[in-house]
């Protein structure tokens, strides 16, 4: 019997310690995902108050951050074109709360 408590109480450790697990990683999911949300808005703003809409930025590049971080063309090249073509300074402007 003493066997089994145990493994209860083992057992037990181990789910609290992924659900824990779970809590802390779907926290900094949120809180990257609210980030995304306020860059893209000011993204928008940002082809209102006069971006250089001209600059040809690279399709790569485009393509690159959608797949990093989960946001849509139109405001991947955005962030390029506010950046100057540079994909790692739009990644960061990006991942700016």
């Amino acid at each position: 019997m003493a066997k089994a408590a145990d493994a209860s109480t083992n057992l037990e450790k181990v789910t609290d310690h992924h659900e824990e697990a779970d809590i802390s990683s779907s926290s900094s999911k949120a809180v990257a995902l609210s980030g995304l949300v306020v860059a893209s808005s000011s993204l928008a703003a940002a082809a209102d108050d006069g971006v250089d809409m001209s600059l040809t930025v690279s399709s790569a590049d485009i393509q690159i951050i959608v797949e990093s971080l989960d946001v849509s063309q139109a405001d991947a090249e955005r962030a390029l074109r506010m950046n100057g073509g540079s994909a790692e300074n739009a990644l960061r402007a990006l991942m700016r709360p």
